[in-house]
């Protein structure tokens, strides 16, 4: 009997401790889920890695420093030909043509001969104009013979006053004659003939031919558009909001949709006086030269107007991400761990952002792995909810 009460008072014993010590280990472990959910809470905006992680991740970051910037404004728009830089060459008078020395695209020189007519006409024209001076030339010496016959008294003065007239007349014929062939390029000359050679006006690329030998034309047709094209305008629009940005002689970068990569250096040149109702904007024109002649007439682009320079924080678009709709990005604060900061942004400018607030300079700023880096804030901010 001695040995039962003392065996049940063992199992007693042994019970007992084991729950008190099962409770103890229980009341210690809820103590810890506090103080981890506490330390979590703290550092909710924090992303630790472990080596696994890191690796797999290749996590990038740059030292972000304080750099120049620049704000600009984008105008939609078009190339399109200074216009003094081009012109149309007619045929003037009508003929056949016998000679075309151009083809569309050529550079030409200006004099340069581009094409040779027979006309008829031409040949009409320099008939009478030599015929008038002809005329002119007697009549200037007849006039010339009766004012010495009335100054010996050998000739009336009604004589003199007739052959005087009738020089007048003439002259005009003459200088008729003269103006009729330099309204069609040429200048007075003994030739006869019905030959007419057309010359380049300015020097430049032949942006159109209209002219095929043999064929006959009349005056008012246009054989050759030539145009100078090292410089041209880009005339875009403004909106209405934006005028207030702008001023003309500010620099533009103009990039055409053709050449994303290729940028021109332009000029606003002028800002139009009046806003057009449909679209609430005003016309601009930009001008700009034509690296290696690769911009062409009515090709759409952008023109990227510089409005503000100055030094500031920028960091890759890559490394900004949102989070409850505010802009953020990650900070390394040890060799594994990145912290999410919220800052403030002005504007992107060639794939950069420009940072107002929120980072300073010295700041490793996560470039590469910010998805991931986000993923991981996200499942941890879920974890703590439920």
């Amino acid at each position: 009997m001695m040995k039962k009460i003392v065996f049940y008072t063992l199992v007693f014993l042994t019970v007992s401790l084991t729950a008190l010590f099962a409770y103890k280990r229980f009341i210690n472990h809820k103590s810890g889920m506090k103080l981890s959910s506490s330390q979590g809470s703290e550092e909710s905006d924090s992303v630790s890695l472990d080596k696994e992680q890191s690796e797999l991740f290749h996590i990038a970051v740059k030292r972000v420093e304080k750099s120049r910037f620049r704000r600009t404004i984008s105008l939609i728009g078009e190339v399109a030909a200074v216009p003094d830089r081009i012109i149309e060459v007619p045929a003037r008078v009508p003929g056949r043509i016998t000679t075309v020395k151009f083809v569309e695209g050529s550079q030409v020189s200006k004099g340069q001969l581009l094409a040779i007519l027979d006309s008829p006409d031409l040949a009409k024209l320099r008939s009478a104009y030599n015929s008038a001076r002809t005329r002119y030339s007697a009549a200037s010496q007849n006039t010339e013979r009766v004012r010495n016959l009335v100054s010996m008294k050998l000739a009336a003065k009604q004589e003199e006053i007739d052959s005087e007239a009738n020089l007048k007349v003439i002259a005009a014929e003459l200088k008729a004659s003269e103006e009729n062939l330099r309204a069609n390029g040429l200048e007075p000359s003994d030739e006869t003939s019905g030959k007419y050679h057309i010359y380049s006006p300015i020097s430049g690329i032949v942006l159109n031919r209209n002219a095929l030998p043999g064929a006959l034309v009349p005056a008012t047709q246009n054989l050759a558009t030539v145009g100078n094209i090292s410089e041209l305008w880009f005339m875009a629009k403004i909106f209405e909001a934006d005028l207030g940005k702008v001023s003309e002689g500010d620099k533009a970068d103009i990039i055409l949709n053709s050449y994303p990569d290729l940028v021109f250096d332009g000029n606003l040149e002028h800002i139009g006086e009046q806003v057009d109702l449909a679209s609430r904007t005003v016309h601009a024109r930009l001008v700009f030269r034509n690296k290696g002649r690769k911009a062409k007439i009515g090709l759409f682009g952008t023109a990227k107007v510089v409005t503000e320079t100055g030094m500031g924080i920028l960091v890759p678009e890559s490394s900004i991400f949102k989070k409850n709709d505010e802009d953020m990005v990650f900070v390394r604060t040890d060799i594994r761990m990145f912290s999410a900061r919220r800052v403030r942004v002005a504007g992107s400018e060639d794939g950069n952002v420009e940072i107002l607030e929120g980072l300073d300079a010295g700041d490793e700023v996560v470039t590469q792995g910010v998805f991931e880096l986000k993923s991981l804030l996200l499942k941890s901010s879920f974890g703590e909810e439920g």
